[in-house]
C-alpha cells in the first residue's frame, strides 16, 4: 500500500504577524531602558552637587554629561535614595538584557521590592557613618528616607556610654550596609 506524504500546514499570516509585532515592540522596550540605565549611570557619575536641579538653584551649564536632564535625574536618585541607589543600574541592565534576549521575568515587581529595601538599608549603613553632616548630598549619602530611619536611630546609641555606643552604631553599620549589599545581589536573580 502506498503511502502519502503529510501536507505542510501554511502558517496563518496574521499570527505571525502578530507574533513579530510583539517581538518589535519588546526589541523596543529594551532598547529603551538599555538607552535609561545608561543614561542613569552618566548622570549619577557625573552628578556635581552645584548643577541646577532638585535641591540647587543655579545658574549656568550643568558639570553633568547629561545636561540639565541628567542632573536633575541624578539629584532626584541621591535624594531619595542616597549612594545606594546606584544598585538599580545593574538590575536595569539585566532587566534590559532579559528582555532582548525573551527571558522570562515573572518575579520582577519582587527584584524591584527587595531592592528599594536593599537601597534602604545600605542608605541607613551609610547615614549612620557620615552622620556628622560631612557628605555632599542634600539628604546625606544614604537618603532622605535613610536620614528619618538614621536620625530616629541615633538616640539609641546615645543611651550607652562612649565605648558601647561607638560598638553598637559600628556593628549597626556594617550589619544594614552588608544586609542592604547582599539583598541587592539577590535582588538581581543571578
Amino acid at each position: 500500500m502506498a503511502s502519502r506524504k503529510p501536507v505542510a500546514q501554511k502558517a496563518d499570516w496574521r499570527i505571525v504577524f502578530r507574533q513579530s509585532i510583539a517581538r518589535t515592540v519588546v526589541i523596543g522596550a529594551a532598547m529603551a531602558l538599555a538607552l535609561f540605565t545608561l543614561f542613569l549611570a552618566v548622570s549619577l557619575l557625573t552628578y556635581d552637587s552645584t548643577d541646577a536641579a532638585l535641591n540647587t538653584a543655579a545658574n549656568g551649564q550643568p558639570n553633568n554629561w547629561m545636561g540639565s536632564s541628567g542632573a536633575w535625574f541624578a539629584s532626584l536618585f541621591f535624594f531619595v535614595g542616597g549612594l545606594g541607589s546606584a544598585m538599580l543600574i545593574p538590575l536595569l541592565g539585566l532587566m534590559s538584557w532579559r528582555l532582548w534576549s525573551l527571558k522570562p521575568q515573572p518575579k520582577w515587581k519582587r527584584q524591584f521590592a527587595t531592592m528599594f529595601v536593599a537601597i534602604l538599608l545600605t542608605g541607613i549603613g551609610l547615614h549612620l557613618w557620615t552622620a556628622d553632616g560631612s557628605s555632599s548630598f542634600a539628604a546625606g549619602s544614604g537618603g532622605i528616607l535613610a536620614l528619618v530611619l538614621g536620625n530616629a536611630a541615633m538616640p539609641l546609641f546615645q543611651m550607652l556610654s562612649d565605648p558601647g555606643a561607638a560598638i553598637l552604631r559600628f556593628s549597626a553599620i556594617f550589619t544594614l550596609t552588608g544586609a542592604g549589599l547582599i539583598m541587592g545581589y539577590r535582588a538581581l536573580g543571578l
